[in-house]
């Protein structure tokens, strides 16, 4: 019988995935030690923190260079990904740039209350869609193949370091009970009647009140089917029945050039506008 890896050594592993069965805009993978600088980019960004995504968010490089060791993922177990708008040409703001397009937020996968358990595998989801990029559904795709890699995707570890999948029995999701984006979000997907208050408090700021979704893999077998992607063309539209995720090799793309979308572009690049100074778009 072949090894099942634990938690500790699937969170190790490195995680590769594109939304749609490949067909869809985003990659999904594992952030590299030489991208650090991106992604405090992202956490310390206080727009991107308006719920209280990254409590630590003003933790320094050094710090965070820590979490994304595979000692420290294995230890805990928890891993961190980068959300990557594929871009065959455009490729914008060069801080946000990495081999494969630009980077638009990040989600961080924590099974820490799965080793407490007995053999129920859990995990705590955050997705965080960087300002800039707010109101492009971004969050929406992301979290769809994040629920599709949890539950639906063949556990395992390839050539012993790339990850084929989770298999969790359950996945969490909480946030301030103001992030009206993100409740609308889950009712979108049909997952609207999970919505409890949750039990979290925040010592620091104590009048803040959050909700919780705890999703069951069956629940979210049953509700996938209805699920439209309304931003993809006709065809392309309904969930695979399999799964939307296609687990890729990491960390390759092409070579590209610094330069700011201009006009219309192939596939589903976007012509992106910076905000106005001050204006918030909020999160996605």
């Amino acid at each position: 019988m072949a090894h099942l890896p634990d938690l500790g050594e699937i969170a190790a592993g490195e995680h590769g995935f594109e939304t749609n069965n490949g067909e869809g805009r985003l990659i999904l993978r594992s952030i590299q030690p030489e991208e650090i600088q991106i992604y405090h980019t992202i956490r310390s960004d206080p727009q991107n923190n308006q719920f209280n995504a990254y409590p630590d968010y003003e933790i320094g490089v050094d710090k965070l260079e820590q979490v994304l060791t595979p000692k420290w993922r294995h230890d805990v177990p928890i891993f961190q990904l980068f959300v990557i708008l594929k871009a065959k040409k455009g490729y914008w703001p060069q801080k946000l740039v990495v081999k494969e397009g630009t980077v638009v937020g990040a989600v961080e996968v924590n099974m820490a209350a799965s080793k407490n358990a007995n053999h129920h595998h859990t995990a705590l989801v955050g997705i965080v869609i960087h300002h800039l990029f707010a109101n492009e559904r971004y969050g929406k795709e992301a979290l769809i193949a994040v629920l599709d890699y949890a539950f639906l995707s063949k556990v395992g570890l390839e050539h012993g370091t790339h990850a084929t999948g989770l298999k969790l029995d359950e996945v969490v999701l909480d946030t301030e009970s103001q992030n009206v984006n993100f409740v609308s979000r889950m009712a979108s997907l049909g997952l609207g009647e999970l919505q409890k208050k949750s039990t979290r408090e925040d010592k620091d700021h104590p009048q803040v009140k959050y909700l919780i979704w705890t999703v069951e893999k069956a629940f979210w077998e049953a509700k996938r089917g209805i699920v439209q992607m309304g931003w993809m063309p006709s065809h392309r539209r309904k969930l695979p029945p399999g799964g939307t995720t296609s687990v890729k090799t990491l960390h390759q793309g092409p070579e590209h050039q610094y330069s700011k979308p201009s006009g219309s572009h192939s596939g589903h690049q976007t012509e992106y506008q910076l905000p106005k100074e001050g204006h918030h778009q909020g999160q996605n």
